[in-house]
């Protein structure tokens, strides 16, 4: 692991999320921003000199130095296509910085590679990742590079399976030292390394013989000697975790789950690390795919698709909560901590939030046109860094203008207009004693009735323009999803597109197919559709089912 602030996926080895420099200036001024050729989904790292590394869905590489400017870029081949996804695609997983400066990555194109410092190639290695696995390479004190691969051929394409998910181990030269076959999809997480060496990750494992392995295999947790000796296994009862495990000061380890058959049936873990036994377990109600932050004071913070943020004390009770915009798979982005305690998280709805430890928001701000799902790293100087699925890397620090004068600037529903009063108020003071002025120079110079004839046509037309500015801004649609999520009455079985775009899907038949469906028959389905969600009814489902062919369904309803 390089001696940088920020060389890995949330941080450092254990996945903490927590940041060592202070960003207690950070007012959410923005610095700069730098446009990438393709979206992004990944997060940033920063190298021991402070160069920013990104990873766009082009396969491209950027090395960005800190005043936004681009140093050089490295292009790993084609971006992939998925059917169940659309669009193209190259880039999932976050790259990782050695100590040498070394940047390694893996893209959709069939390599791990390493990168030189420079932007040259420094050695590749066969392996496969697509669509369904967020693996980032994790880097030992000892320099050995841990990462995964996912089943070849991809699930979604209907063919044999070739060869199933492995765990590989490699050293700084490129060569292997083990792997693991998990017998099943492949490794899905980052691994977090202990400080024995021990490795916890989560990935799809079978036990069993391989011909009794399915090829699909949900994920579990689970740690590894730094041989790839397998120590334990942890299967959460009905249960995925679908994000990397995180561990603690006093060595713990903490994992998100979604529900299995719904992802609404989900729990947050503390496991034993010795024998990956349960401490504790806290029930949610929404899924949670993300690497949970652990703060300096043992405090463990995680959203889920619902947009809720919780902080939770680390005996596993509720600290405190916070409710953010709802949206598709709302709260994807893994947290990270200031020094003095600023957590850092975006969301699918382009919001990117700043509270503090007692949860108290302290900025945020809106980016227009995607979402975010990477997590922020932290410089040492205490700038902020993010990127946007749209393809942006912004950086955040200290400035006269504050992000919360954006747009969408709060939480609550009426904060966004708080102010409006107090500026009609202003001005229509400060007209009031315009008037005030005239009327008297008025009555001392009788035959200047120019100057109160204009300050009164001054003083009405402000005071109708300000009025229609308020009551304008007022009468504008809140930006809570929570309003535009409600479901309006409709006669027709047919499920409406809740997204408002009457063009047809990306993936789906048309605008009324989710792109996909979660939920059992049982207890009911909900579709998402582009960036929202909506509840069906059972009429509505099997209506879903009849004309939707490309949508994806939960894993227990796939034809066979």
């Amino acid at each position: 692991m390089a001696d940088s602030a920020w060389p890995h996926f949330h941080g450092d080895i254990k996945n903490t999320g927590q940041s060592k420099y202070d960003t207690s200036k950070v007012n959410g001024s923005i610095n700069w921003r730098f446009k990438t050729e393709g979206q992004i989904e990944t997060s940033p790292v920063i190298g021991h000199d402070g160069t920013i590394y990104i990873f766009d869905q082009k396969c491209l590489l950027y090395a960005i130095d800190s005043k936004g400017k681009e140093k050089w870029r490295f292009d790993s081949g084609d971006p992939i296509s998925s059917k169940e996804w659309g669009g193209e695609s190259c880039a999932q997983s976050t790259p990782a910085i050695a100590r040498d400066g070394t940047i390694y990555i893996l893209p959709m194109t069939g390599n791990f590679f390493a990168i030189n410092p420079d932007g040259t190639e420094k050695w590749r290695y066969p392996i496969f990742i697509f669509k369904n696995a967020w693996a980032s390479p994790a880097i030992a004190l000892d320099g050995t590079i841990y990462v995964g691969s996912e089943l070849y051929p991809p699930r979604e394409t209907g063919r044999p399976e070739e060869e199933p998910g492995f765990i590989y181990a490699l050293n700084p030269n490129g060569s292997l030292k083990w792997s693991l076959n998990t017998k099943s999809n492949g490794s899905t997480g980052t691994p977090a390394i202990a400080d024995d060496g021990t490795l916890f990750t989560t990935s799809g494992y079978c036990e069993s013989e391989v011909s009794k392995c399915k090829s699909v295999v949900n994920n579990v947790v689970i740690a590894l000697d730094p041989s790839g000796k397998l120590k334990w296994t942890f299967i959460p009862p009905n249960g995925v975790p679908e994000g990397s495990p995180a561990i603690g000061a006093d060595g713990m380890v903490y994992v998100a789950c979604k529900g299995d058959t719904d992802p609404r049936d989900a729990f947050f873990y503390a496991l034993n690390p010795e024998d990956g036994t349960v401490k504790w377990k806290y029930a949610g109600d929404e899924g949670e795919s993300v690497t949970p932050g652990i703060a300096m004071d043992g405090t463990i913070y995680f959203g889920d698709w619902g947009g809720k943020f919780f902080a939770l004390n680390s005996d596993g009770t509720l600290k405190w909560s916070v409710q953010t915009p709802k949206s598709y798979e709302a709260l994807s982005s893994s947290p990270a901590i200031g020094a003095e305690g600023t957590i850092y998280f975006g969301s699918t709805t382009g919001q990117f939030f700043a509270y503090t430890k007692d949860g108290k928001g302290k900025w945020q701000t809106k980016f227009d046109g995607g979402g975010i799902v990477a997590s922020p790293a932290i410089g040492t100087d205490g700038t902020v860094y993010i990127t946007t699925v749209p393809g942006e890397l912004i950086a955040f620090g200290e400035g006269k203008t504050s992000s919360s004068n954006a747009s969408d600037a709060s939480v609550n529903k009426d904060d966004n207009n708080k102010n409006n009063p107090n500026l009609v108020v202003i001005i229509m003071v400060v007209t009031a004693f315009l008037l005030l002025i005239a009327v008297i120079l008025t009555i001392i110079f009788r035959w200047k009735k120019l100057i109160l004839i204009s300050l009164m046509i001054a003083f009405f037309a402000t005071t109708v323009f300000t009025t229609i500015v308020y009551f304008s801004e007022n009468k504008k649609p809140s930006n809570n999803s929570e309003t535009s999520n409600s479901q309006s009455t409709n006669q027709s079985s047919q499920p409406t597109n809740q997204s408002g775009d009457q063009s047809k899907n990306e993936v789906g038949d048309s605008a009324d197919c989710p792109h996909h469906l979660y939920g059992t028959w049982e207890r009911g389905f909900y579709g998402a559709y582009g960036m929202t969600t909506k509840d069906l009814t059972t009429e509505e489902s099997k209506w879903v089912e009849d004309n939707c062919p490309n949508t994806t369904w939960p894993q227990q309803y796939w034809k066979k």
